[in-house]
């Protein structure tokens, strides 16, 4: 798990509970076009979704998703 973000899913996580009540940090992660997430909210905590649609999909490309979120929500 990456610091600072809490995960629904242990292995590997489908989604991460995003330090900020908005969204913004997934509009700004798909802007780069490396991956695409979508959000939800659940009590009141937005989180961060990840859909893994292709069975090649790796742990490397999930952590490059949170590593992305982490540096957007700084």
């Amino acid at each position: 798990m990456t610091a600072g973000w809490a995960t629904c899913s242990p292995t590997p996580p489908c989604a991460a509970r995003l330090p900020s009540t908005d969204a913004g940090s997934t509009s700004c992660v798909n802007a780069e076009g490396r991956v695409l997430l979508s959000s939800t909210r659940i009590d009141g905590h937005v989180f961060g979704r990840i859909c893994v649609l292709n069975h090649r999909t790796d742990r490397a490309r999930v952590d490059e998703a949170l590593d992305a979120l982490s540096h957007h929500a700084a």
